[in-house]
């Protein structure tokens, strides 16, 4: 899995961080009532509403609260369901530790590609020249 990840305690999802480049399909994990539901979208903000509202997968429906927990932006529906698949696969605990682990690999993505743009340091101040 490539492209952007996000990982948020945000009942929307909304405070998370995105990357400039918005691919079309995304597969997500969202917490509902201490369970763990994962599956595809285009658009994780309606799904994760359409879940809340009770229109969402029947898993879902009748959870009272429901959460983004996970989503990470893949290039092709075909590449989606594949990632939906293993992740489905995955036991609980290592879901969990996707999860977690999410914000770091985020922070350390990030540093990466701003270091190519000859930005450094802990703040991002420009590297002289």
């Amino acid at each position: 899995m490539s492209a952007e990840h996000d990982s948020t305690e945000s009942d929307g999802g909304r405070d998370a961080p995105q990357c400039p480049q918005s691919p079309q399909w995304w597969v997500y994990i969202i917490e509902c009532d201490d369970r763990l539901y994962t599956g595809i979208t285009t658009d994780p903000e309606r799904r994760l509403h359409e879940h809340q509202s009770g229109r969402g997968a029947r898993f879902t429906r009748g959870a009272r609260r429901v959460t983004m927990r996970y989503r990470c932006a893949l290039g092709s529906r075909s590449i989606a369901l594949r990632a939906e698949y293993r992740l489905k696969n995955l036991p609980r605990g290592d879901k969990l530790a996707l999860i977690r682990a999410q914000p770091m690999r985020d922070a350390l993505l990030a540093r990466l590609a701003l270091s190519e743009h000859g930005v450094h340091g802990e703040h991002g101040e420009l590297a002289e020249n």
